[in-house]
């Protein structure tokens, strides 16, 4: 006999030992527009944040980890690059509706203002069950929904097709995350296969207003 869950999402997490106190008192409020698909939410009007240099160290920081995952937990040779950066500050009462990400194979997260009331992360499996049945308790093979509370310095990375949404802010304090993407870089494919690819990106300008 054996049981296992096939064809699994992976939701990787990790505390980093990072001060983000100089990046929070930097994210004034002229660096915000509302969010396009969320009402009252603010996302920072640079779409590449991560490219200013304020956010240098922990760019290396967060590329570092990502790098670590992807070798040691899902066994990639591949490199990986990241796309687009972004911070969401949601204020008291605010809160984000169920998204992924297009465009990108990974999506991270890393927390630079939270406290246990600031709202948490939310991941739904949308795929249709058939059945929505009643279970004595979750787990790994019956659960649709998953939620993580955060804190300061967690750092999370899941598939970007992956719905996710950010709970209510039930805090006085401002939530603020910074959001990545990343996509594969290099040769893909077996080099006896018939599906070889050779991925380069291209750095777009991705400063809006």
């Amino acid at each position: 006999m054996f049981l296992q869950p096939l064809y699994s999402k992976p939701l990787y997490g990790v505390e980093l030992d990072f001060d983000t106190k100089p990046i929070v008192s930097y994210l004034t409020e002229d660096k915000f527009k509302p969010r396009s698909f969320d009402i009252g939410l603010g996302q920072s009007n640079n779409m590449g944040i991560l490219e200013e240099p304020e956010f240098a160290d922990l760019r290396i920081v967060l590329q570092k980890e990502f790098d670590k995952f992807a070798k040691e937990q899902m066994a990639y040779s591949n490199k990986f690059e990241i796309t687009t950066s972004w911070v969401t500050e949601a204020k008291t009462g605010q809160a984000s509706r169920f998204h992924n990400h297009n465009n990108c194979m990974w999506s991270g997260c890393f927390y630079l203002q939270v406290d246990e009331n600031t709202g948490d992360i939310v991941f739904q499996d949308f795929n249709d069950k058939r059945y929505m049945l009643n279970v004595t308790e979750n787990n790994i093979l019956n659960s649709w929904m998953w939620t993580i509370k955060p804190v300061k310095g967690m750092f999370l990375i899941w598939p970007a097709e992956v719905y996710h949404k950010i709970m209510t802010n039930n805090s006085k304090m401002n939530r603020y995350s910074l959001a990545m993407n990343f996509m594969p870089v290099g040769h893909m494919g077996d080099l006896d296969g018939d599906s070889q690819v050779i991925q380069r990106l291209e750095k777009i300008n991705v400063q809006t207003n």
